[in-house]
């Protein structure tokens, strides 16, 4: 199968290129959602959660998916009020469902061309905005965005959580609001997107990406004693303040050797077990643990660098859920031919 990428209606392209491909691998329905648990204390309306844990100050309100913060006006310098309590909700940016669906082709001199498709599950309650990626690199990939969206390196602490180095797909109404003049909405509750390109050099890996819809917004902007704003700033990383979601994307670098990529493969479905993403009772999953330990155990100095082991096999399991389809993806596009399923 031939894949022809067209010109796209594309304002934020960093580099642009038209290439003839060939379809290796593509994915389907497989969101692959991280389960977004709170490690702060429960906030409750009856007022228990203070009495329980006086000493935090930083709250998660489990029916909006924001903070709380509540502390005493006694920790305010010079307050004369011991009894009350000043308490304000943090907005947080998280309320988006966001789903990927993503296509590998393999691009000219040995690296991979990672095509992305985006949608806003119906039952969000904020449009996307912001699409976070920690360890995906500008200087060594390609990357072309629809129109109206561009990307950015950050390299530090800023608003949207990150505290390292991150690359940042943002809606161009997201950080400059006189690029909203004429520009389309952001992706909306129910809509979908395309023309995420990533061009890199790197064979493909379960990474963890974020999303966001909007930013964060405190209720009371005044300052905040140290010890409360200490825990509102630990409460504010990149994994509170965002959607998680697991996707395939440019991960190890080209020169890893079959046998390697193998044994981190197989660290990747023990993440995505711990995740429940994936069943590990699953037969389809047991299979690919089983032909990766099989590849991982092969003798690594006997094998070229970019020479993949390829396989052909006939699958015993059949593969059922969306998570699943992402895992043959990976394995189809790191070693070559794609195993026939069996019934």
């Amino acid at each position: 199968m031939r894949l022809l990428l067209g010109v796209f209606a594309c304002a934020t392209c960093i580099v642009f290129a038209s290439v003839n491909t060939t379809v290796i691998a593509k994915g389907q329905d497989a969101p692959l959602a991280s389960i977004r648990l709170s490690d702060l204390p429960i906030w409750t309306l009856s007022g228990n959660a203070v009495k329980h844990f006086p000493d935090n100050f930083v709250f998660f309100d489990p029916d909006t998916g924001d903070l709380i913060v509540s502390y005493p006006r006694s920790l305010e310098p010079g307050s004369g009020e011991p009894g009350s309590r000043n308490s304000f909700r943090v907005n947080l940016p998280v309320h988006v469902r966001p789903k990927v669906s993503v296509w590998i082709t393999q691009a000219g001199q040995g690296g991979f061309e990672y095509i992305y498709n985006l949608s806003n599950g119906s039952t969000a309650q904020a449009p996307i905005t912001r699409w976070i990626w920690k360890d995906l690199a500008l200087k060594a990939s390609r990357i072309e965005l629809p129109a109206y969206w561009r990307a950015r390196q950050q390299g530090g602490p800023d608003a949207t959580g990150c505290e390292a180095s991150c690359t940042m797909f943002d809606w161009m109404g997201a950080t400059d609001p006189l690029e909203n003049i004429e520009s389309p909405s952001s992706l909306a509750p129910g809509e979908s997107i395309s023309g995420f390109r990533v061009r890199s050099p790197n064979r493909p890996g379960f990474v963890r990406t974020y999303f966001q819809g909007g930013t964060i917004t405190k209720q009371d902007n005044h300052s905040l004693p140290s010890v409360v704003e200490e825990q509102l700033k630990q409460a504010l990383s990149l994994e509170h303040t965002s959607w998680p979601t697991i996707v395939l994307a440019p991960k190890y670098p080209p020169t890893t050797s079959d046998p390697d990529l193998a044994r981190s493969l197989e660290d990747d479905i023990k993440m995505l077990e711990e995740r429940r993403l994936l069943d590990p009772g699953s037969p389809f999953v047991r299979e690919m643990l089983n032909i990766l330990h099989q590849k991982a155990r092969e003798i690594r100095s006997s094998i070229p660098v970019n020479n993949h082991l390829r396989y052909s096999r006939v699958l015993r399991s059949s593969v059922k859920t969306g998570s699943e389809k992402q895992l043959l993806l990976a394995i189809e596009a790191n070693f070559g031919s794609t195993p026939s399923l069996g019934h």
